[in-house]
């Protein structure tokens, strides 16, 4: 249907509504049937599938349509979600047409309100009578007219006239051409704007700084750690309440009628808290999960004078209750995501309660945490990053596996945080399970075994048990701080009762003896990911001998963990190994075609075993039993757990090269054929003890027919006995099995010199990865892959600094000695960590033992990933990476220009010493006095060539000034650069100045002093050599264009090597000096200046030393004039 066909359909409905509209407008008209004979037809016209013609399932359906549910008088759901793939757009409210929509307050509050919560820009309001659009990124009040954030407003005689601007907006076509989007930035930024999460997130901090305080001042026996675990506890759980409340799993209004004083006759009944936790021990009989768990220290007085007991005044509790509930509340609990709760709740875990003395004892203030304020604060992690790390571990993971095997897949986040990634990882297996059990091969079996039910025609959902028994079985996390560990329990619970409510009650509820919500105690656990027990042992050891132990206070801090004590299931299983009866023949045996078959001969035998021992060693299988006869092999193999196909690929293709490279002849029909073996192999799988001693029997005695036929029969006997392993008992055929499939998450970013001495002490004793100034999340990734098994996948996303830094030298050969590089993304570029100066990577690295595997790796890079955009890889071989730099260098794909940069070249660390100044001094030695020197600091460099010394004096006495260097270095003539810039800036120096550790110097080495130090200069700062290192160093990025010129990048530029002998070179390089010259007093003229018409014509002069300057480095390097315009990007 085109546009103009859509048109002639509207006026259709627009005549049917105007001809009857006084029936449409009376009171017995309403709301379902407005939906089906108006709105429905109207968003059909915008080409949206509102009633799933189509048959999606339930989860990737276009319009996902809500029945009208009325608890207390209060509608629970928006009517329409309209939805590309799972993601929501916007919502559209339905409204009976005797409903003022223009001029009402409370259905305009009520879009709002879902719109708001459920962090959409956009929401619709609508009676098919009247249009209204609200951006519903701003607020709402329960004052507020109904004109408030209202963006557009039309009647239905008003449809022709605005049906384009609808279309090209809200159509489907139109969301995903962008209009929808560009349609929202042009009405962003409106008055009252604020975001749910952090509105929310403002409201949760208020409340626990509220109850903080009053805990604080009426407890005053409470230490610190139980305020905090108290204010965590009473908040966690009165927010799962409220929001079962809203999916109707709860009574609506349970918690806010506690807040209704009466006078009982148990002092006790009339506070709050004391019947607030009557609630709490009522739900942990339904829910049986360690979220309502009844603590001794967190009971309410229970005593008649009621001086035992935690105490809360009822002010604080009755505010917060009254405050989550229409109309004071602006959020529907019942759509609010639960990754937007997961954010506030990162935010909020980034903060600790504190005593602060009073008089008459002590309240509470809430700090943020000193490692938080340390890292910079919290960096809660987008989204679609987590989808995208859990689709590139867990969604490989998963891909051709049985629905066995992913049943036992075990996935693990090592610093949990608020659980984002294990919520994220529990939504794919959700998502996965409901689209498995509902193809239509396996509804009929899915529904009789009760893995989903039918909620509505088409439309299914997992059974609780089943949700419940994923997460049980596949989600698994650890975090240093138990109010972490409480609320990605919370957020795993939450998204366990995401998408239920009234209509599947009585599924949730069918067995008496049912529970709700597993316990979690086994999966989530508290503790150190990096630290064991053992740091006691070896980190006090003589203490210890004296009988001194640690403090509690020492322990809580510390909190070791030990990950084979914790999860003994998955790091202390066994598995037991496949017997495999392998056959394999030689090339044309037993073909009747005319070929003659490969014999073999002693000399073949020979490599064959050989490559059979090479086989063993590098799978770690076992050979039980081995034939070689005249024209194939029998070989039983326990493969101990590895892929047996690849094992016989190994055993083949290795034996077969090695034979072609040894033995093939120059002479046509000698020695070996092009290929040893035939394609095909016999794999028989010995399924039992019978099976298996069968074949040993029949492989040990199969040689007797080949006798009196071959001569070699018994020095292939005499040579197998070496390959052989032979059956001892069944324990022996056991493999470690232990690990995590799948280790995901987002590290903390905690620098090396702000952790403890003695924990310092033990982490550095602890990780290969623990050097120099390293950052604690360097240890997370050593962590991370370590607790994998084998063929694992890894995702993080973490600073990009690991790639680049000294620090991260040893973690680059970790990764690269124990693991397939996957992928590697450059996300740095859609500002991730908004407020942090961090340039992320998303990295997804796979658990790899083989050498051979792991060198011949395809490693796919991208350099720079938009949320939205598809990322565009490049690839490079992982031997590569074994070179002294890690870098992801394509520059050489479509740039031959480069091979000539680097031909007839030197390295500049070669014949150059690169370093850099010295850290900032105390105050006390910045004085000017006679043997005072002058230094520069970063923004002293000015542009290419120049900088300007702005009257700093330091006394420098090298034995006070941190990182010094000899004196007599920074008196050489020297070219400083800054270590971040736009580009490479060198200016020269031969005044002696020093410099602060953000600038370099470099200085030739005696046995390059023909060259002049401004030839070095000019190749620097010339276009090309800026360009040939952005090419070869982009991982060297970081925000806005910047780059970081460090010595182990800066020290690998070519330098066009001189013949000095040579009168030509001779001439170019003296050339290349004179304009350096003149370029430097250029410099110092335009920047002593005093007139703009003289700074102008200096800078004219600037730009044409430039130029001449790289048109001699180009043809100096012998660039074409097609390669030049490739350089300089003007190659269309």
């Amino acid at each position: 249907m085109d546009i103009n066909e859509k048109k002639e359909k509207l006026d259709e409905l627009v005549n049917q509504f105007q001809s009857n509209i006084k029936q449409y407008k009376s009171s017995i008209y309403d709301e379902a049937n407005t939906r089906v004979d108006f709105i429905d037809k109207f968003f059909e016209l915008l080409d949206w599938d509102v009633r799933n013609l189509q048959g999606y399932s339930e989860q990737y359906r276009e319009v996902v349509r809500e029945d009208k549910i009325q608890i207390e008088g209060k509608q629970k759901a928006p009517d329409y979600s309209f939805r590309i793939g799972k993601e929501r757009k916007f919502f559209v409210e339905a409204k009976k047409p005797s409903v003022y929509i223009k001029e009402e307050i409370s259905p305009a509050f009520q879009v709002r309100r879902y719109g708001y919560t459920a962090k959409l820009p956009l929401s619709i309001l609508t009676d098919f009578e009247e249009f209204a659009i609200y951006d519903t990124r701003i607020k709402p009040d329960k004052n507020d007219k109904a004109s408030v954030a209202r963006i557009f407003y039309c009647t239905y005689d008003e449809y022709e006239k605005h049906f384009d601007f609808i279309f090209n907006t809200f159509s489907k076509s139109a969301i995903l051409k962008g209009s929808f989007d560009k349609y929202i930035e042009e009405n962003k930024n409106k008055k009252g704007t604020g975001e749910v999460d952090k509105e929310l997130l403002k409201l949760v901090e208020d409340w626990r700084t509220e109850l903080a305080k009053n805990i604080a001042l009426r407890n005053n026996d409470i230490d610190i750690y139980n305020l905090n675990n108290a204010v965590q506890k009473i908040i966690d759980r009165i927010i799962f309440l409220r929001i079962a409340e809203d999916k109707e799993i709860e009574p609506y209004e349970n918690l806010l009628n506690l807040t209704k004083i009466e006078n009982a006759k148990d002092k006790r009944e009339n506070f709050v808290y004391y019947r607030l936790n009557n609630l709490f021990i009522t739900a942990n009989n339904k829910y049986n999960a360690g979220l309502f768990q009844p603590e001794e220290w967190l009971q309410p007085p229970s005593t008649p004078d009621l001086s035992r007991g935690l105490r809360i005044d009822d002010k604080v509790l009755i505010s917060i209750i009254k405050g989550l509930y229409y109309p004071e509340c602006p959020y529907e609990f019942s759509i609010l995501p639960i990754e937007i709760l997961g954010n506030i709740y990162e935010q909020f875990l980034g903060k600790t309660i504190k005593f602060r003395n009073v008089k008459d004892g002590h309240t509470a203030i809430i700090e943020e945490k000193p490692e938080v304020r340390k890292a910079g604060g919290v960096y809660y992690t987008p989204q679609y990053i987590v989808n995208y790390i859990v689709e590139n571990t867990i969604g490989e993971k998963i891909r051709n596996q049985t629905l066995d095997e992913i049943s036992k897949l075990k996935i693990c986040d090592p610093a949990c945080g608020s659980g984002s990634f294990l919520v994220g990882a529990y939504q794919y297996l959700l998502n996965f399970y409901l689209e498995y059990w509902t193809k239509e091969k396996n509804l009929k079996k899915a529904l009789k075994e009760e893995k989903i039910y039918q909620v509505s025609e088409n439309n299914y959902k997992l059974t609780i048990e089943e949700k419940q028994k994923i997460l049980i079985n596949n989600i698994y996390g650890v975090d240093i701080d138990p109010q972490a560990v409480e609320v990605t329990k919370l957020s795993l619970y939450l998204k366990l009762l995401e998408n239920e409510s009234k209509e599947s009650e009585g599924y949730l509820f069918k067995h008496s003896d049912f529970k709700l919500l597993p316990s979690l105690d086994n999966n989530i656990k508290c503790g150190n990911s990096l630290i064991g027990s053992d740091f006691y042992t070896s980190r006090v050891t003589r203490d210890l001998n004296r009988g001194l132990f640690p403090d509690l206070e020492t322990m809580r801090k510390v909190n070791v963990f030990d990950w084979e004590k914790e999860f003994p299931e998955i790091f202390g299983k066994k598995s037991a190994s496949k017997f495999h009866l392998i056959t394999f023949e030689t090339k044309y045996s037993r073909i009747s075609n005319g070929n003659e078959a490969v014999l073999l001969k002693p000399e073949e035998i020979d490599l064959i075993v050989e490559c059979f021992i090479n086989t063993k060693e590098k799978f770690g299988c076992k050979i039980l039993a081995c034939s070689i006869l005249p024209d194939h092999v029998h070989i039983i193999i326990a493969d101990m757990g590895n892929d047996i196909e690849k094992i016989v690929k190994h055993l083949k293709g290795n034996s077969a090269v090695q034979a072609n490279r040894r033995f093939k002849s120059t002479v046509q029909g000698e020695g070996f054929r092009q290929s040893l073996w035939s394609k095909s192999y016999n794999n028989s799988f010995l399924e039992d003890e019978t099976h298996l001693f069968n074949a040993l029997e029949y492989v040990k005695n199969n040689h007797l027919k080949h006798v009196d036929k071959w001569e070699y029969d018994e020095y292939a006997i005499n040579k197998v006995h070496s390959v052989v392993d032979p059956f001892t008992n069944w324990d022996d055929y056991e493999f470690d099995a232990g690990g995590f499939d799948v280790v995901i998450g987002n590290p903390p970013y905690v620098r090396s010199d702000t952790i403890e001495n003695d924990v310092k002490i033990y982490l550095n004793n602890k990780y290969i990865s623990a050097i120099k100034q390293y950052d604690i999340y360097v240890l997370f990734i050593e962590k991370g892959i370590s607790i994998l098994k084998t063929s694992g996948l890894f995702g993080y996303i973490v600073s990009n600094k690991f790639l680049i830094s000294d620090y991260g030298l040893n973690i680059r050969k970790y990764i690269l000695d124990n693991s397939k590089f996957v992928k590697a993304i450059d996300v740095s570029y859609d500002n991730v960590f908004s407020q942090a100066s961090v340039y992320p990577y998303i990295i997804i690295l796979e658990r790899e033992s083989d050498i051979n595997n792991r060198n011949n790796n395809e490693v796919l890079f991208c350099d720079k990933f938009i949320n939205g955009d598809l990322p565009y890889f490049k690839k490079r071989k992982q031997k590569d990476f074994y070179k002294n730099e890690f870098h992801f260098d394509f520059s050489t794909i479509g740039n031959n220009w480069i091979n000539k940069v680097e031909n007839n070249s030197i390295l500049l660390g070669n014949i150059s010493n690169i370093t850099r100044g010295f850290r900032p001094p105390p105050e006390k030695l910045l004085i000017n006095d006679n043997d005072s020197e002058k230094y520069l600091i970063g923004k002293d460099i000015k542009s290419g060539y120049f900088h300007q010394w702005n009257n700093n004096f330091v006394k420098y006495d090298m034995s006070k000034i941190p990182e010094s260097k000899p004196l007599e270095i920074f008196k050489k003539e020297k070219i400083f650069f800054r270590d971040i810039g736009l580009m490479f800036n060198g200016s020269y120096d031969n005044q002696g100045l020093l410099c602060l550790k953000t600038i370099y110097f470099l200085y030739l080495n005696n046995n390059f002093c023909d060259f002049s130090l401004k030839y070095i200069l000019s190749l620097l700062n010339s276009r090309l050599l800026n360009k040939y290192f952005h090419l070869k160093y982009s991982i060297a990025h970081i925000s806005g264009g910047y780059l970081r010129f460090r010595k182990q990048f800066v020290e690998n530029l070519p330098i066009r090597k001189i013949d000095f002998s040579n009168s030509t070179e001779k001439a170019q390089h003296d050339k290349l000096v004179s304009l350096v010259d003149q370029m430097l007093e250029t410099q110092k003229l335009y920047h002593n200046a005093k007139s703009d018409s003289d700074k102008k014509l200096y800078k004219q002069k600037i730009d044409l030393i430039d130029n001449q300057i790289d048109n001699l480095v180009y043809k100096l390097y012998g660039l074409t004039d097609e390669e030049i315009k490739i350089v300089e990007g003007n190659n269309g």
